[in-house]
């Protein structure tokens, strides 16, 4: 019992680092938003049961280094959240409907940002594609 304890206490806390990196990114305080999402994406990792949920926090953390112009970074992050998204989304509406198009928007942003107009366009066929 001690133990289920202590996973729904991390599970809060992850939650809550989560809520607050996203209102952070809101707020524009993109060096503050990347503190707190990679420590709920550090949390996430050690958690074998978060699979779309580590995805989502990856796709935060990607978003405030993409904000801060730091692409290398952002990239990789971006691309495997977004794999991970669709792979572990599964029937929930919710990520589909959200998660995916807004980490799309994201490589959509960072290609455009990089002058690679070609992968831009990709990003944004495949964002058109998702809608319908």
């Amino acid at each position: 019992m001690p133990a289920r304890r202590a996973q729904l206490s991390r599970d809060r806390i992850r939650r809550s680092l989560t809520n607050l990196g996203e209102c952070q990114l809101k707020l524009q305080k993109y060096a503050a938003a990347e503190v707190s999402l990679h420590e709920a994406w550090e949390m996430s990792k050690q958690d074998v049961n978060a699979r779309w949920p580590y995805f989502n926090v990856q796709r935060l953390l990607a978003t405030a280094m993409l904000k801060q112009k730091r692409y290398q970074e952002a990239e990789p992050l971006l691309l495997e959240a977004h794999e991970g998204l669709v792979r572990g989304s599964g029937a929930n509406r919710y990520v589909r409907a959200l998660f995916i198009p807004e980490t799309i928007d994201s490589l959509v942003e960072l290609y455009e940002n990089t002058g690679q107009k070609a992968k831009a366009e990709h990003w944004k066929g495949k964002r058109a594609k998702d809608s319908k």
